[in-house]
């Protein structure tokens, strides 16, 4: 692939640029950005920061800067087909507690559909990230961080059963290429493998040097650039694997 087309919240913005995106929130590049320097491609990073899965942003606007205005708003080109579109969404929906899995699933497939229809054919897409394992639910949100965890694994469980299951979006599309990229696992192997030392503080306001093996959260709710990098791997490994790939327990001793 020639071209990184990228949709997204916060764990996909890389800042302002081709007049989108809000801001790069961690202490470096985000997953993207080491994906398409792994992969040789340029990026389009379309994500903005808050975005839901729907029309709007968690931080207000209702019929701007979510996935379905991402896709909607995205004009494509004559060489789509050469583009690894990435797809990751769905914690804005869920991260108060609130939320329906059906509805993110549900926009999640209208929005490949669109971009099928705008001659995008080879995705990327990703499981929700267990964003109640961020700091933030340690204190401040504890008392949804359960209901936050059980809404992200069914939005997983359908979401893999909508596209990869009988007549899901990949039966329905055999000319398009589903790469599955498990966000979710990957994610849960910082916080349980050992690969972070520190996983229930955020770095940012330590004024502590970050190191690789540091801190897992840049802040209250974002990781650190290093836990974008080891994504960005993982990411790797399931272009290189085949469409249902996921993490596996050893890569980031090959890293």
């Amino acid at each position: 692939m020639k071209r990184i087309l990228t949709f997204g919240d916060s764990f996909s913005d890389n800042g302002f640029s081709n007049g989108c995106g809000y801001n790069r929130l961690s202490n470096g590049r985000v997953w993207v950005e080491y994906l398409g320097e792994l992969l040789g491609a340029s990026l389009e990073d379309r994500a903005w920061c808050g975005a839901t899965s729907g029309m709007g942003n968690a931080s207000g606007p209702k019929d701007w800067s979510g996935l379905s205005w991402q896709v909607d708003t995205y004009q494509a080109d004559a060489q789509s087909g050469d583009v690894l579109c990435t797809l990751l969404i769905g914690i804005n929906d869920v991260y108060e507690g609130k939320g329906d899995a059906q509805e993110v699933v549900s926009n999640t497939l209208s929005a490949l559909e669109v971009l099928v229809g705008k001659g995008v054919q080879n995705f990327l897409l990703g499981s929700v990230p267990d964003i109640s394992d961020a700091p933030a639910y340690i204190q401040e949100y504890a008392e949804v961080k359960g209901k936050v965890r059980d809404t992200i694994l069914d939005i997983n469980s359908r979401l893999k059963s909508a596209v990869f299951g009988r007549d899901g979006f990949a039966e329905l599309h055999p000319a398009v290429t589903v790469n599955y990229f498990d966000a979710y696992k990957t994610f849960k192997s910082f916080v349980t493998d050992g690969l972070f030392k520190v996983t229930d503080k955020p770095w940012n306001g330590t004024y502590t040097e970050p190191q690789d093996s540091g801190f897992l959260w840049w802040d209250d709710w974002h990781p650190m650039t290093e836990a974008h990098r080891k994504l960005a791997f993982a990411a790797v490994e399931v272009l290189k694997r085949g469409k249902q790939s996921s993490y596996h327990s050893n890569i980031f001793s090959e890293i």
